[in-house]
């Protein structure tokens, strides 16, 4: 019996351990599309869209639209200005359409007529918890954690200006924020009941809180990676910092474990505040949110601007393609030693002094 009853246990911890470590994948997915942010005394420019170069423009633009309300596309006065400027044609919209896999029902003409038509109404950005409990009862609640994030953090990673230290600031960045937050009485002043103690019993390590937040707010696998990349992008900037801190460390192999601890900080706010505000018809937003989260981000794109893009970069590339060709063979260096040769870095600084 005994032998029986340690098997059993020995099952279940392994389940355990597997779905913590498929936990943990699937936020360290939403913690690589967030780009590491160099502080301003070495900064380096970086494509704040590196982390989706594995995916579609399509994809990336759609997936940056709801979950940061960025925006890739022109807007439609510009492609159909640019369309009656020959920048290109009908027959490249055409060509764009078959690169895109657009060839079903849509037709030249009605990309064509789409962009004489008004601008569609941007989609809104997929809600958090936080939002959800804002739509409700009128209050900003998402602002009051990025408010209460920032200020943590800024004393967290302090490197020498604050003039008093800050107690924590040895411990993991989860637990340190922890720590604080059992104390801090502003989220009550604010109308959270409750929030102190309530945090005082969040599970000590953030990969336990990812799942308790995946479990409570009943997130299923398929919605987490998009929920957690959205939760990332109210906080970017912190996010982006504590990539930057870690990022010697993945040149060598490692993973973004520090924007895990950002994600489980931002991740315990949306649970705490869902605890403490729920209702009936916050539990009907709520499940709306999720719902979006599982929807493929490119059913909400606005596809007629997708096309005439790739039409102008197709337009583009023919331009490039000829040149090329008709300067193939020709003599293009000069006999005599220039009195310079420059080398540019690629970064949006130097872009004056290369023109």
């Amino acid at each position: 019996m005994n032998t029986e009853l340690s098997r059993h246990e020995h099952a279940a911890m392994n389940a355990q351990a597997q779905d913590i470590e498929a936990l943990r994948e699937t936020a360290l997915g939403a913690c690589r599309l967030i780009a590491p942010l160099w502080p301003l005394k070495s900064f380096v420019a970086v494509n704040p869209m590196m982390g989706f170069t594995d995916q579609s423009f399509e994809a990336s633009a759609s997936a940056l639209a709801e979950r940061a309300g960025a925006t890739l596309l022109m807007e439609r006065g510009y492609y159909r200005m640019m369309l009656e400027a020959g920048a290109y044609t009908r027959e490249h919209i055409s060509e764009a359409m078959l690169r895109l896999g657009r060839t079903g029902p849509m037709t030249t003409d009605n990309i064509i007529d789409a962009l004489h038509r008004p601008q569609p109404v941007k989609a809104a950005i997929i809600a958090t918890a936080a939002d959800a409990a804002g739509d409700i009862d009128g209050n900003d609640w998402g602002q009051l954690v990025v408010d209460q994030l920032s200020f943590w953090a800024a004393g967290h990673f302090d490197e020498g200006e604050a003039r008093q230290k800050n107690p924590w600031k040895g411990m993991p960045a989860y637990a340190a924020w922890r720590e604080q937050a059992m104390i801090d009485r502003t989220p009550e002043l604010m109308g959270l009941k409750g929030f102190r103690r309530q945090t005082s019993a969040l599970p000590e390590q953030p990969l336990a809180l990812l799942a308790q937040v995946a479990r409570e707010l009943q997130l299923t696998n398929a919605a987490l990676k998009p929920y957690f990349h959205r939760l990332l992008t109210t906080v970017a900037g912190w996010a982006g910092h504590a990539r930057f801190r870690g990022w010697a460390g993945e040149l060598g192999g490692g993973e973004p474990e520090g924007v895990i601890d950002i994600l489980a900080i931002r991740a315990a706010y949306d649970l705490l505040i869902a605890k403490a505000l729920q209702s009936d018809e916050f539990a009907q937003r709520w499940s709306e949110a999720k719902a979006s989260y599982m929807r493929p981000a490119h059913e909400a794109f606005d596809a007629p601007s997708l096309i005439a893009q790739t039409a102008m970069e197709v337009a583009l590339q023919e331009r490039v393609v000829a040149g090329l060709a008709e300067n193939r063979g020709k003599k293009t260096f000069v006999d005599t030693r220039p009195a310079a040769q420059l080398v540019f870095c690629i970064d949006v600084r130097s872009e004056r002094i290369r023109r």
